[in-house]
């Protein structure tokens, strides 16, 4: 049986407690207790938090882990990063006013006579520049129903008689299982009521099986192995509900699920008897139906701009998705080292990972892919064959036919990665050469291709002049915000929950004018940018990147965690096995080991 157990800082033989009407230290308890003196009496304790809120204090000398048992090795716990983030954000108003008062301090103004020796001049308060805010955009389900979108950018999946664009239709069950008895029979049960209602509420056929006792040990890798090996041919997704949010269970059956190349969904038990609530109902069954390859909604060009400009409207309804690849590309290094790692002069073990997110011919349809290369590389490397396989894929749901179109978004640090996204696109370039060459059917295939890297943690903040509320999600600065020697725009596509919106810097680094496509101009590309953060899907409000890049950054997430959690489970000696050689091969080796088996569904959502 697991125990929730924690280390605490005090010393055993420090510890007391009342036993026999008497006060006993934890140290003299085991020796009078089991005639056993402890070697370490300083040591701290571990506690041992029982279900009738009462505590157990055990000394680490007398405990042994059990085979199987996974215990997080995380540098900061989520509730404490929760914790931290809640506690730095800081609204609008307030967060002004303390750079003010930063500044101030730093005498970052026209007092400094250091920076007035040399003639530089400080102005004094924000700058003041024109903003425009973007047209909300529209979305489309099934039968052309569309979802209300309010003022805020918040999404009204609830709306009556909105179905999904393509909700599924299941030949197989989906296998439902509790881990360590986080539901009991009767709520496992309504759990399967709760989402098969939601399910068929969306449109979706979906139907449930499992074990007369559909409950498994958690943390044990073999038996989930087996459990699942099993019943992989009867079955088209594994649905897990476990006892935390986030334990190892996670990180255990999503290794399973590309070692295995079936797809789970894992949800922990307050999330599960949380489905009679409608929001929480549809998170999870939009999650199911985009994992298993079905669509929430897709997008459609803002109605607005055909009021403002007809022509221009007719255009973009013909050109901005149908026939268009949008790609989202970004970089997932391993951890940064302790203090005593560096001093102990260890090295980053974690290769880099890249994330590759793209839609399909539904917009509003995605899938990735992710792969290795040599570990703090800001460079992607191995970009031309993974390049050719998303355009396959892509020509695959397109009725064999290639996008004419490709806009890609680049994650961006900073601007010093403006030219080596430039450099990557030349990888790009000779994908589409390669392709055009070896495939006598495409021998004139050169569509038109522009890449904007997207710059997220800029130190950029806007503020309302004379009002304390964040911006408006939409809102877009360009000419007097930028620098007038790029293409590059400042947005904030989504709202701010807590603290002050936090913009991206959006600029065009390479454009490819191809024989089919149209070049799209920077008007157009912000307001495709603003509209491809309301197709999440699951999210009921837009994201702060779009999708395609922000869904990068999950594949390339969760490959990273895959990675690891082999290294955790013994696969080291296999790992090395694969590298051993030495080179840029090695990678291309361990990526194609690591390689998940999912074509064109969005298993990570």
């Amino acid at each position: 049986m697991q125990r929730n157990l924690r280390a605490l800082s005090h010393r055993i033989c420090r510890t007391t407690f009342m036993y026999d009407e008497r006060v006993i230290s934890i140290a003299d308890y085991f020796l009078e207790r089991y005639q056993l003196r402890l070697k370490y009496p300083d040591l701290p304790l571990i506690v041992e938090k029982k279900q009738d809120g009462k505590q157990s204090y055990h000394p680490i000398e007398c405990m042994a882990i059990a085979p199987g048992v996974r215990v997080s090795n995380q540098k900061m716990t989520r509730e404490a990063q929760e914790s931290m983030i809640t506690k730095s954000c800081r609204a609008p108003a307030p967060l002004g006013k303390d750079l003010e008062t930063g500044r101030d301090i730093a005498q970052f103004n026209q007092m400094n006579k250091y920076l007035n020796a040399f003639r530089v001049k400080i102005k004094d308060g924000f700058s003041t520049v024109p903003a425009k805010i973007l047209p909300k955009p529209f979305l489309v389900g099934m039968a052309g129903i569309r979802p209300d979108i309010n003022e805020r950018g918040q999404i009204g999946y609830s709306r009556p008689n909105f179905k999904f664009a393509d909700p599924i239709k299941l030949d197989k069950p989906i296998y439902f299982v509790s881990v360590d008895n986080a539901l009991d029979n009767a709520q496992i049960e309504q759990v399967k009521n709760h989402l098969l209602a939601g399910g068929t509420a969306y449109g979706m056929k979906i139907h449930f099986s499992g074990p007369s006792d559909p409950r498994v040990i958690g943390g044990q890798v073999e038996i989930m192995k087996r459990m699942m090996m099993s019943e992989i041919s009867r079955t088209s997704m594994f649905f897990f509900v476990t006892p935390e949010k986030i334990d190892e269970n996670h990180y255990i059956v999503k290794k399973l699920e590309q070692e295995l190349g079936v797809v789970t969904e894992l949800i922990w038990a307050k999330t599960a008897l949380d489905l009679s609530k409608p929001v929480t109902r549809y998170n999870v069954v939009a999650k199911i139906n985009q994992k298993l390859g079905g669509v929430v909604a897709n997008p459609e060009v803002p109605p607005e701009l055909k009021l403002r400009n007809p022509t221009a409207y007719a255009r973009a309804v013909a050109d901005w998705f149908p026939n268009r690849m949008f790609i989202g590309l970004s970089l997932s290094h391993g951890g940064a080292l302790s203090f005593t790692e560096r001093v102990g002069g260890e090295e980053v073990k974690e290769p880099t990972c890249v994330g590759m997110a793209f839609t399909l011919r539904q917009t509003g349809k995605r899938t990735a892919v992710s792969w290795f290369i040599e570990k703090k590389k800001p460079i992607i490397d191995d970009l031309t064959r993974h390049f050719i396989h998303a355009l396959d894929v892509y020509a695959v749901s397109n009725n064999k036919k290639m996008p004419t179109s490709i806009m890609i978004f680049r994650k961006g640090m900073s601007e010093g990665e403006l030219k080596k996204a430039a450099y990557e696109m030349n990888q790009v370039k000779e994908a589409i050469k390669q392709i055009s060459a070896e495939r006598p059917e495409l021998k004139d295939y050169r569509p038109t291709v522009q890449c904007i890297v997207c710059m997220a943690n800029t130190s950029d903040r806007l503020f309302y002049k004379g009002r304390s509320e964040n911006v408006p999600a939409g809102t877009v600065l360009e000419k007097e915000a930028t620098n007038p020697e790029r293409l590059e725009f400042i947005i904030v596509a989504h709202n701010a929950i807590k603290g002050t919106a936090k913009p991206v810097k959006c600029t065009v680094v390479k454009e490819m004018q191809g024989r089919v496509g149209r070049r799209l101009p920077l008007s157009e590309i912000e307001s495709i940018y603003h509209t491809l953060c309301y197709i999440n899907g699951v999210a009921a409000s837009p994201t702060r990147l779009p999708v395609p890049l922000s869904d990068s950054e999950k594949a390339a997430e969760r490959q990273m965690n895959n990675y690891k959690e082999a290294m955790r489970s013994g696969e080291g000696g296999i790992i090395a096995s694969i590298t051993r050689d030495g080179g840029p091969e090695n990678y291309r080796r361990l990526s194609d080991h690591f390689a998940h088996k999912f074509r064109n569904i969005q298993y990570y959502a």
